[in-house]
């Protein structure tokens, strides 16, 4: 697969990546994305565990996990 970049902003915040680690830009490209990509996937597998809106419960059932458990740890500090 080949991919042109044609966005003169991600071009100037690639070179300026380059330019700071002294990497290769397909280096530096690929490490970004890995990074972006890793992030993406632990919002997904965050989304995935709570209900999405209009999504029944079953008769009795209650949503045990409060959006503190997903934004804190055990220590109460941000995740």
């Amino acid at each position: 697969m080949s991919l042109t970049i044609t966005s003169e902003e991600t071009c100037r915040l690639a070179a300026e990546l380059v330019e700071l680690t002294g990497e290769p830009p397909d280096d530096v490209i690929a490490a970004a994305l890995k990074d972006h990509l890793r992030r993406m996937r632990i919002v997904a597998d965050r989304d995935a565990t709570i209900p999405g809106p209009g999504v029944p419960l079953a008769e009795g059932e209650e949503l045990s996990i409060t959006h503190g458990d997903y934004l804190y740890d055990e220590r109460g500090l941000p995740k």
